[in-house]
């Protein structure tokens, strides 16, 4: 009753705002840099640390972060719905689906309950920049032969240690951070579970095109509801499936213990939702 109750509400929710939906938008890039993120899914095990690329893509105005996997995964499926035919030899992997749109004082997060799942699934949220208050200490370090200085953030239930330089005078780094003197070199939380590192920084020339799929294009939530519900999915992963179709012809114990095995692993996010 509790997941009927739960995804009864989300999707009326859905209806009634089907007109905040995010439409495509394309934006040109002239500036990338690679951050290597190290992140540890399962908080209680050392040995779950797995590594990603991910990537900040930005011109004089605005900036995209993001997988790496994940762009090149939307690039393969923007030719496919152009017909038109692609050089890349696989399909890469990742779990990352979010992008991250920072302009002016605004921060825009598009992410998915669960990448594949077939009901209400895309969500965009807002946050203001002002939400990100930095205290900046004395204490410098440098890092691949760049001087950097000191910041602390509280942010979604972590504290963040942030390594920034003003010898690029970029206001932006990975992930949702920005508002520092300087670009982001190095930041990770004080338990060392999330950390992104700089490795590269180029000059590009690249047009990136977001919310192209008609049948998926994005709808408007809150921050706090998107994590409540992300969160009650992960929990609950099958039972919503089986509402929306899935049948399960025979283990389904089996499937529901993997499925909560599952979700104790990779439960430590970099947001912590409550």
């Amino acid at each position: 009753m509790k997941t009927i109750l739960m995804f009864g509400l989300l999707s009326g929710f859905l209806f009634n705002i089907a007109a905040f939906a995010q439409e495509q938008q394309s934006f040109n890039f002239d500036k990338q840099a690679i951050y290597k993120m190290t992140y540890q899914p399962d908080s209680t095990d050392k040995g779950s640390i797995k590594e990603e690329y991910m990537e900040l893509l930005f011109n004089d105005s605005i900036s995209l972060f993001e997988s790496v996997n994940k762009r090149i995964i939307d690039s393969l499926e923007l030719q496919e719905t152009l017909n038109e035919n692609s050089d890349i030899m696989s399909n890469p992997y990742t779990i990352f689906h979010y992008q991250i749109l920072k302009q002016n004082s605004v921060v825009t997060t598009f992410d998915v309950l669960e990448n594949g799942f077939k009901g209400p699934n895309h969500f965009y949220y807002i946050e203001d920049k002002t939400a990100f208050q930095w205290e900046i200490k004395e204490d410098t370090v440098t890092i691949n032969k760049l001087l950097c200085q000191k910041a602390e953030l509280n942010f979604a239930n972590r504290k963040w240690v942030a390594w920034f330089t003003t010898d690029i005078p970029i206001s932006d780094g990975p992930y949702k951070f920005s508002g520092l003197p300087g670009l982001i070199i190095k930041i990770n939380d004080s338990n060392n579970f999330w950390n992104f590192e700089l490795t590269r920084l180029e000059i590009i020339s690249k047009s990136i095109t977001i919310n192209f799929k008609k049948d998926k294009q994005p709808v408007l939530t809150t921050k706090k509801e998107f994590l409540a519900n992300k969160k009650y999915f992960t929990e609950n992963s099958l039972q919503i499936r089986e509402m929306y179709g899935l049948r399960i012809m025979a283990g389904r114990a089996e499937m529901q213990r993997n499925s909560n095995e599952y979700f104790r692993k990779h439960s430590n996010w970099i947001e912590l939702p409550f």
